[in-house]
């Protein structure tokens, strides 16, 4: 009897540990954050050049993270929601249009206006501003 309950609970430990393994480790770059993260070493003309070099001209970019880190969003026109994976998940922007300042928004269709941002301008850490992770939409001029 006692080779059978400890033959159980050799089992049983076996299928627990093989359901934690199913579960395994977060992946890099999979959920948001707890907050803002650490202030980037580069400087202010280092991290806009960042921004500059990866946001295509004549576009409006938003980034996963803060610092220009991340996945990256692009608009060209008016935008009256954006996908599911920027809307309300963007901790940093860029404006590269060339004639127009960018209007971003709390609320799809321009719903609950946020803030403007002019060309050229970047905003590495939207935490600073309050505005982190929740843009819904962006037109211009």
């Amino acid at each position: 009897m006692r080779k059978v309950v400890q033959g159980a609970a050799i089992v049983v430990a076996a299928l627990l540990a093989g359901v934690a393994g199913v579960a395994g480790p977060a992946q890099a770059g999979v959920g948001k954050p707890p907050g803002p993260r650490p202030p980037a070493s580069a400087s202010a003309a280092e991290l806009t050049a960042k921004a500059i070099g990866d946001c295509p001209r004549e576009y409006a970019c938003l980034w996963y993270w803060t610092y220009y880190e991340g996945t990256r969003w692009q608009g060209k026109n008016w935008n009256p929601y954006l996908p599911g994976t920027i809307k309300n998940l963007s901790e940093s922007s860029f404006n590269n249009g060339v004639n127009c300042t960018v209007h971003w928004y709390d609320g799809e269709w321009y719903g609950s206006y946020l803030f403007s941002q002019a060309r050229g301008v970047g905003y590495p850490n939207l935490y600073d501003l309050g505005y982190a992770n929740r843009i819904e939409s962006m037109n211009w001029c």
